[in-house]
């Protein structure tokens, strides 16, 4: 019998069983093995790992006794395609690691060639030693673990766990003193005068009126207890202005770990960067160093404290802080980098060099790797088993949730810390959500990995990177960056995309910030860290898979499960108790904004939910005033002194809803980023309500009285809104937001309305196969008494909504208004078809017809075949059929703001937005009356997918469905009935649907569609229509033709 981890024949070898076999064989597909040494897999190489020193893959491991009297883990390794495994032996403090296969690890250690030193499990293969004395271990590289996370797990692993799920929202008086002091000595060390602190502090004062309105405080008050930390301050620019701070650094002089020495910042350094992010994907950590400084070509971390010391000595969690940023600085600045740094206590004006040794930095990585586990695979730590070190732990409720069933050494400490009791429903309901979010941050975790693992051209092919990019400003808050030839448009990167900036794509990144603009070559990026010079070349841009949505939902669920409010009582009893929700009758002196202006759905609507006790759910279907009938709810819950928090999943949505209350005269503050909010909503901005008032005192009078607040979902966060609690939360588009989102803004909420359609988009996950459930539809299917329906739609005429009643809402819907019921597309230049070339003419007459107003332009007759670009797939020969219906539309009169393109692809999007620059700029030449530049012309038809076109309408959509092919496979899109069902139902006159009737016909939702469809609704295109023929026009030569737009790699 031939062991699964071992090369030889030997049945001697087989001590270890074949557990994973798929993911060797998975990994060893198509592989060549050589047994020359690893190149690295680490694209940039780590000054302290050498060129053999690759990312390595755990495919397996095992606990073994050496020579009865110690253990050791012994992992093997997969170094990645043309290697073979590697075998590493973890012994000492190293044989306590948690590891688990498929980990990727990086081995620091010298690597022999030979025979497993212990048994015989290998023979002839590459093996390293790890021991306290030799080499390290560090597992999951990619979680990066701060400082600060490693001095808590130095007391308690489990609260470090704790505070990743659900993070700490703290803002109080010592916070903001540290934070100021840290400002004051900073801009001391880059040059502020004694005489000119007063006056810093003044202005830093002023910029903070939010941070003290918040906190209670008035510019006096706070001005009071910062004052004390001046005198420190003052003397460190006394020292700097008259060059008297002067001290060697020479850290040859130094042995001890922590070694006090009498001198002031700077030391007589050189302060090169102050709040430098560093993150090392060699020993997995990262940090904000307060400054790092340079003396005589030599960096090193300077690390500042507004406290004092402890009793003249260094605090050990402060040494482990300092002592990871020296590693990374190593990391980063090589043979420039000091292997000690300085410590500096405000308070008792103490400082310290720090020189740690192999031993901390093994305690280091030892701390990190355990950390990093729990995090990676939400693995639950164990408790200090201190109840001294639990009393002062702000996570006592939450570590009572996790430890309820279990028995720890705190137990008893943890009992009664929770105001109920929880039972399996609760931990079964925490432990699948939380099952689902953790694998969905395990999958940003990976595409974080790709980064450093995957070659930059790799990157790029796949749409995640950019590269060749140069800047001339890159020193300011906005930078733009522009590629050194061609257009940015064959990327997955997007407006509002974070991205990590590196030069030629490798170690180490020089800059983090925010995608604003991507146009042309140019994109710009509002930056959120950056250490780049004014002028820069060779710039590389990776998108960067954020999970800070897991997190934040993972805290949703925690505070949900373990806060003791009525709010966090009242959701475990309806989400995972089954409570059914109550409503009481209408009070008589209740307030009803304008009935005579609703319908009979929408008045009942407002009256239930003015009766609701608890919650209620509003189903509404496409156009049937919605976004009206809540500005109307939320104008009477405002007319009936109650507090209102109005959520949604997009700005788009709750600026939607908030335009609506201006123009009903409501009240209220838009809690966001001022850019991401509407014009006509930012005079309600909470930063521009800010910035309007002179001081604290007029902040509260200009946000006293307002009862009504919105933001969305993510943005309930926001300190201002953690401060209160309201009477009613008004959730929109409830039924596309998963459960862990919406429940966030719902502990702070006595009662709640939910909005939504299930019949629409549902929740997006990462997670594949895995479609997370809404909180809509969970309410929906248990308490079918609380959902109010929306019926009478005002949006599409008979004939589409009869289409959309038949697929999807089983004839619930109705028609409003009579007019709208018949209304037909109107073309009031429809003459200028005679112009047309013979060919073009009758065809593009037969899809302008009013009737039918649902028409299927089959292309099977050409055919046009699907292609594929990246992770999305394009049809040119279709978009060009698109770009000229939409073309015709224009010359014949219909403005392009009644014009709408829906396609299930991004690469479909950008070849229909450029297909249509083409052929509007060819029509101006010939048909003067296109009035306006053409550019601006095709840019103001909104082409784009499904998701961006929730909640939108226009007289004529026009959806490309992109799939055709020989296997005749529509493909996930055309089959997800809910998604079809947004793209349908956002026409008001006219549907166009172009596409492959052979292909489109396997998918269900299209089979019964073409079963309600008569002859009369398709139409087949003409043979003399092709991918290169793109002529409409009888003018037109064949220079100007479609077919000449570049489509490579659409």
């Amino acid at each position: 019998m031939t062991s699964f981890l071992s090369d030889s024949d030997d049945d001697s070898a087989a001590i270890l069983p074949p557990l994973h076999q798929e993911i060797y064989e998975e990994l060893c597909s198509g592989d060549e093995v050589t047994e020359e040494p690893v190149s690295s897999g680490f694209i940039g190489v780590p000054s302290v790992i050498s060129e053999d020193q690759p990312l390595f893959t755990v495919i397996d491991y095992f606990i073994r006794q050496i020579y009865n009297y110690y253990t050791e883990i012994f992992v093997r390794l997969w170094p990645g395609l043309g290697h073979s495994e590697r075998y590493v032996h973890l012994r000492g403090q190293w044989a306590t690691s948690s590891i688990s296969i498929a980990d990727p690890c990086f081995i620091v250690g010298k690597w022999e060639l030979g025979d497993d030193p212990v048994g015989n499990v290998y023979q002839n293969k590459y093996y390293t030693i790890i021991d306290d004395a030799n080499g390290f271990f560090i597992s999951l590289p990619h979680v990066l673990i701060s400082g600060t996370e490693m001095a808590t797990a130095q007391r308690c692993r489990r609260q470090t766990y704790i505070n990743s799920v659900c993070p700490e929202r703290i803002s109080n008086m010592d916070m903001f003193r540290g934070s100021i002091c840290h400002i004051l000595l900073q801009r001391v060390f880059f040059g502020l005068r004694n005489q000119d602190i007063d006056h810093t502090l003044d202005q830093l004062l002023e910029s903070s009126k939010y941070e003290l309105f918040l906190m209670e405080e008035t510019k006096e008050s706070a001005k009071s207890t910062i004052i004390p930390y001046l005198e420190t301050i003052r003397l460190i620019a006394d020292a700097i202005e008259t060059n008297s701070n002067k001290f060697t650094l020479d850290h040859r002089l130094f042995n001890g770990i922590a070694t006090p020495i009498e001198a002031l910042p700077p030391y007589g350094a050189k302060t090169v960067q102050e709040e430098e992010n560093i993150w090392s994907f060699q020993w997995g950590l990262k940090g904000k160093i307060d400054a790092t400084m340079e003396k005589e070509g030599i960096m090193f971390p300077f690390e500042l404290k507004t406290g004092s010391s402890y009793n003249g000595q260094v605090k050990d969690d402060n040494v482990l802080q300092l002592s990871s940023y020296i590693f990374m600085l190593k990391e980063r600045y090589k043979t420039q980098s000091a292997p000690c740094g300085l410590l500096f206590y405000m308070k008792d004006k103490s400082s310290f060099i720090i020189k740690p040794r192999r031993s901390e930095l093994l305690s280091i990585v030892m701390s990190r790797n355990l950390i990093a586990h729990s995090l990676a695979h939400g693995s639950i730590p164990p408790t200090a088993g201190s109840s001294h070190i639990c009393k002062y732990c702000p996570g006592q409720k939450i570590c009572a949730f996790l430890e309820y069933d279990n028995d720890c050494p705190v137990k008893s400490f943890l009992n009664g810390k929770l105001s109920y009791t929880p039972n399996l429903r609760h931990r079964e309901f925490y432990n699948e959500w939380d099952r689902l979010l953790v694998n969905e941050m395990l999958n940003s975790l990976d595409l974080q990995t790709q980064i450093w693992t995957s070659p930059v051209q790799k990157r790029i092919s796949s749409g995640r990177a950019l590269n060749n990019l140069h800047t001339n400003n890159g020193k300011s808050p906005i930078v733009t960056f522009y590629l050194n030839s061609g257009t940015i448009e064959k990327t997955q990167i997007c407006v509002s995309n974070i991205v990590l900036i590196t030069k030629n794509g490798i170690p180490p990144v020089i800059a983090r910030g925010n995608v604003s603009a991507i146009e042309g070559n140019q994109i710009t990026i509002e930056m959120i860290q950056s250490t780049m010079n004014e002028e820069e070349q060779d710039i590389c841009l990776d998108l960067w898979e954020s999970y800070n949505t897991v997190t934040r939902c993972r805290r949703n669920l925690m505070i949900m499960l373990t806060e003791d409010n009525q709010c966090c009582e009242n959701l475990r009893n309806f989400i995972i108790e089954n409570k059914s929700p109550v409503f009481t009758s209408l009070p008589k002196q209740t307030n009803i904004s304008q009935e005579n202006e609703l319908n009979h759905d929408q008045m009942h609507a407002i009256k239930m939910a003015l009766r609701a006790q608890d919650y209620m759910l509003l189903l509404g279907m496409p156009g049937t005033g919605k976004t009206t009938t809540l500005a109307l709810l939320v104008e009477s819950f405002e007319k009936n002194n109650q507090t209102v928090l109005i959520c949604s999943y997009t700005h788009a949505a709750v600026d939607n809803l908030c335009s609506k209350l201006i123009d009903r005269g409501v009240n209220f503050v838009r809690i966001g980023r001022l850019e991401s909010i509407s014009e006509k909503v930012r005079s309600h901005c909470l930063d521009s309500i800010i910035e309007s008032c002179e001081n604290t005192e007029q902040l509260h009078l200009s946000l006293s009285g307002v009862k009504v607040f919105a933001c969305t979902c993510y943005a309930f966060n926001h300190p201002f809104i953690l401060e209160k609690f309201f009477d009613v939360c008004v959730i929109d588009e409830a039924s596309q937001i998963s459960m862990p989102v919406v429940v966030g803004p719902l502990t702070k909420c006595n009662r709640f309305i939910l909005v939504g359609d299930h019949y629409q988009l549902p929740p997006i996950s990462k997670n594949e196969g895995e479609v997370p459930i809404s909180l809509f539809k969970m309410l929906s299917e248990k308490n079918t008494h609380a959902i109010v329906t929306l019926r009478t739609q005002y949006r599409m005429n008979n004939e589409i909504m009869q289409l959309c009643n038949e697929l999807i809402y089983s004839n619930r819907m109705r028609s409003g208004f009579s007019s709208s019921a018949k209304n037909k597309i109107y073309f009031p230049n429809i003459s200028i078809l005679n112009e047309f070339s013979e060919y073009s003419k009758e065809w593009i007459s037969r899809i302008l017809k009013p009737d039918p107003s649902v028409l299927f332009v089959d292309t099977d007759s050409v055919p046009m075949r699907e292609g594929k670009n990246m992770s999305s797939k394009n049809n040119v020969g279709e978009g060009s059929v698109v770009s000229m219906i939409v073309s015709a539309m224009i010359l014949a009169g219909i403005s392009t703001e009644s014009i709408g393109v829906i396609t299930p692809y991004r690469a479909q999007v950008i070849f229909i937005r450029k297909a249509l620059q083409a052929q509007i700029s060819c029509c101006s030449k010939y048909f003067p009356h296109m009035a306006g530049n053409p550019s601006e012309i095709a840019s103001s038809i909104e082409v784009d997918t499904v998701d961006k076109y929730q909640g939108r309408d226009k007289e004529c959509i026009i959806i490309s469905t992109v799939k055709s092919n020989e296997k005749k496979s529509p493909g996930a899109h055309a089959s997800d009935w809910q998604r079809m069902n947004v793209a349908i139902t956002r026409a008001k006159t006219k549907l166009i649907f172009v596409g492959s009737r052979s292909t489109l016909e396997n998918s269900p939702f299209f089979e019964h569609l073409f079963d309600l469809l008569s002859d009369n609704n398709f139409f087949s295109l003409p043979l003399s229509v092709n991918e290169g023929e793109s002529k409409p026009f009888r003018s037109i030569d064949s220079s100007q033709s479609l077919s000449n737009i570049d489509t490579q790699d659409y």
